[in-house]
């Protein structure tokens, strides 16, 4: 919302502790929204993240904000951060992943049931596993276009050693399945996807 009215745009720098109080508590926020033992469901922690990740990118539009971040490179808070952004990508994608192999699983039964029964859940099966791929899909673009964003302007807190660790990670979990699960990742009836 804030975005989007361009009065208030010119305006947001000039709020008294928005740099110093404000944007660290929001690395805070983001950083202390736990992906597991929290009584919140895993949509809501993630959406919180995303709302979060929202503003951070609206916020890094400002060049006080951009500086700010690039100056704190050896600050605890701000290096945990990257590593969460770094590490949610991760969550997301793993869950991409798993989505398109049940996607491919159920799409092979649907072909193989003659009953007419089970062909309407195996269905129902793959419209929910779809819409669920798009809100991973969704939530992984989000943390990727925000670290884009950071990595054009401080693109020394990806050489952390935490971070490459998970981008490691990241992109042999890519290239495991590039390699090991191609036919997962087919799309058969691009027309319906």
């Amino acid at each position: 919302i804030i975005s989007e009215n361009k009065d208030i745009q010119d305006s947001i720098i000039s709020i008294p502790k928005i740099l110093d109080v404000f944007f660290p508590s929001l690395l805070e926020f983001y950083c202390s929204i736990q992906i597991q033992g929290q009584n919140s469901s895993l949509s809501e922690r993630f959406q919180y993240r995303i709302d979060c990740i929202k503003l951070i990118k609206y916020l890094f539009d400002f060049q006080d904000f951009r500086s700010c971040f690039s100056m704190n490179i050896e600050n605890k808070l701000f290096k945990q951060f990257i590593y969460f952004v770094v590490d949610d990508t991760m969550y997301f994608a793993d869950h991409i992943l798993d989505l398109l192999k049940t996607i491919y699983i159920a799409n092979q039964d649907n072909r193989n049931e003659i009953n007419l029964n089970l062909n309407e859940e195996i269905q129902n099966e793959i419209s929910l596993s779809r819409n669920n791929l798009h809100y991973w899909l969704s939530l992984c673009n989000f943390s990727i276009k925000l670290m884009v964003q950071i990595c054009s302007f401080a693109p020394n807190y990806f050489h952390d050693e935490l971070v490459l660790n998970e981008f490691t990670k990241l992109i042999l979990m890519f290239l495991n399945s590039f390699v090991n699960e191609q036919e997962y990742l087919k799309i058969d009836n691009k027309e319906q996807n």
